[in-house]
């Protein structure tokens, strides 16, 4: 007899079925995210322009990810529809999410609060950020267009709780503006 058991909030990555009840589970990585990171508030923010062309005016989720690509960097994602901590457990979350949300991501090389001038690249150097507007899609691989310049401000990043700051961006002939309060999500990952 087999049995399925459900984790709120979290996947497990790599994990296998057993044939038999009493079999381990085989688990080849860590889990993603953890059951309380079901729990994480939305955070805040506040948004004005557009990255596409398409107004961006309200921020419903601003979270600050657990587990970026590099350890060295900050990153903040700011969403405009309501995203949960546990749906941003494993990559490609910007092709599970709703789709139709728009999302900015500002990713800063370092850890302390301070103006970080936006380069244009998804790899920025120390001391400075890149910054991308995505639209989320289940069909397909969503586009992600680069910013090309601006700042983005970190005013303050208490460690496991939250990270706020400002941003003005240009994406070309578009802007963003705003400031983010994002909660610290334990888990998550970079799309």
């Amino acid at each position: 007899m087999a049995f399925a058991f459900t984790l709120t909030g979290c996947e497990v990555l790599g994990a296998e079925s057993a044939d038999e009840p009493d079999q381990p589970v085989a688990m080849d990585s860590a889990v993603s995210c953890s059951t309380t990171d079901a729990d994480v508030p939305t955070g805040s923010g506040i948004i004005a322009g557009s990255g596409d062309g398409t107004p961006f005016t309200s921020v419903a989720t601003a979270l600050w990810l657990g587990a970026p690509d590099s350890d060295a960097t900050t990153v903040v994602h700011l969403f405009a529809g309501p995203v949960a901590c546990a749906e941003l457990c494993a990559a490609g979350w910007d092709q599970r999410i709703r789709t139709g949300t728009q999302i900015l991501e500002l990713k800063m090389l370092g850890k302390s609060p301070a103006a970080f001038p936006v380069v244009q690249t998804p790899t920025p150097a120390p001391g400075e950020a890149a910054a991308s507007y995505t639209m989320s899609t289940t069909n397909g691989t969503p586009t992600e267009i680069f910013g090309s310049g601006g700042t983005v401000t970190l005013t303050d990043l208490r460690p496991g709780a939250d990270a706020s700051g400002t941003f003005a961006l240009a994406f070309g002939n578009n802007h963003l503006d705003g400031m983010f309060n994002a909660v610290f999500c334990p888990g998550a990952h970079e799309p």
